[in-house]
């Protein structure tokens, strides 16, 4: 039994990364009814942006030359410290006001125009931001997978934990309590604050809420600004729970995020918190211990940590789905009908060896 909670105490550190995005996913849900699937995808890209202000002294800037022949010269880096790596302060700061602007540059060049659209077409919109952030991500940083530097501590532990007989690590409690610390933040902001308040009331009822003087455009841009900070935070503190970046790697974390926000029907802050804490710690008891254990079967051993937040939002949707709230837009639109194509032909004799010239010039 001591085994067994040990295990799971391990857990909190990954538990308090999937309650920060549990946060920033339902913050996004909030202000704006989209579930936010990028999210992932940008805390991976601040995670890269810090890493390399950190080490190298390297700001990057999210944007590429899209011309093969690179002719219009964007800028798309410049080094501060002439390869030297700055202080850990100002990449830190520097990285929360990368996601600060990202956050407003999604805001602004993608749901703003999807505000009335319909669901379907916001979750388009979201997958293709994050697809967008995997490909410039890729093109800036390549596929190198490197090991950052923990913030919070450095390879500190408590030795006999609660007398459990094992280690746990500074950094996974540090983290879980920055979580829970944050958490108590956000929940402050949506529960006490003008902009906050104004928030919950637009999500309920958008129409009431203009009729009050407040602009939903202002406030989803205040909820996806404060949803990309979250997700920013997760990216500078990734090093002291994952201990590698890579491209893809952030992606696949907004499963037991989702599950997590599921937990606190998207819209509780408390509840999403401690969702993603229980998912770290089911996910760390599963993956550790049970598959130790000789009444396991063998052929679970390898997914049944990857299998935990998935069967929860299973089970959330099931007992819970129509409860689920569903943010009052003033017009709803459907997506209009796919046009007939016409001229087919001319289309192709003109992209087709355009599409050929930039693949060659890629």
């Amino acid at each position: 039994m001591k085994e067994a909670l040990l295990y799971s105490i391990m857990g909190l550190g990954a538990g308090g990364f999937f309650a920060l995005m549990a946060m920033g996913i339902v913050t996004a849900y909030k202000g704006s009814g989209v579930i936010n699937f990028a999210h992932g995808a940008i805390a991976m890209y601040v995670a890269f942006q810090f890493f390399y202000l950190r080490n190298e002294g390297i700001f990057h800037l999210p944007w590429f030359d899209i011309l093969p022949t690179k002719t219009l010269n964007l800028p798309v880096r410049f080094s501060l410290n002439n390869g030297v790596g700055v202080n850990v302060w100002l990449a830190a700061i520097l990285a929360m006001a990368t996601a600060l602007l990202l956050g407003a540059g999604i805001h602004y060049l993608v749901f703003k125009p999807l505000r009335n659209a319909a669901p379907l077409g916001k979750v388009i919109g979201a997958i293709g931001v994050m697809t967008y952030f995997l490909g410039l991500a890729s093109l800036q940083f390549g596929s190198q997978i490197p090991n950052p530097e923990a913030v919070l501590f450095k390879n500190k532990t408590f030795k006999n934990f609660l007398g459990l007989g094992g280690q746990v690590s500074y950094e996974s409690l540090a983290f879980a309590a920055l979580s829970i610390i944050i958490g108590g933040a956000v929940w402050w902001f949506y529960t006490y604050t003008r902009a906050g308040l104004a928030t919950r009331a637009a999500a309920g009822n958008e129409k009431g809420a203009v009729l009050l003087g407040y602009s939903p455009d202002r406030l989803a841009l205040y909820n996806w600004m404060l949803a990309a900070a979250l997700a920013g935070v997760v990216g500078i503190f990734s090093g002291t729970i994952t201990g590698s970046l890579g491209v893809g790697k952030f992606t696949g974390l907004i499963v037991p995020a989702l599950g997590a926000a599921l937990i606190g029907g998207m819209s509780s802050i408390p509840l999403a918190v401690a969702g993603g804490l229980v998912i770290g710690l089911l996910q760390n008891f599963t993956g550790t211990w049970m598959v130790s254990q000789h009444w396991f079967p063998e052929w679970g051993q390898s997914g049944i940590r990857e299998a935990v937040p998935l069967i929860i939002i299973v089970v959330v949707l099931f007992t819970r789905g129509k409860s689920l709230p569903v943010r009052g837009n003033i017009e709803e639109k459907r997506l209009p009908l796919a046009p007939y194509p016409q001229r087919v032909g001319k289309y192709v004799a003109v992209f087709v060896p355009l599409g050929f010239i930039f693949a060659a010039g890629l």
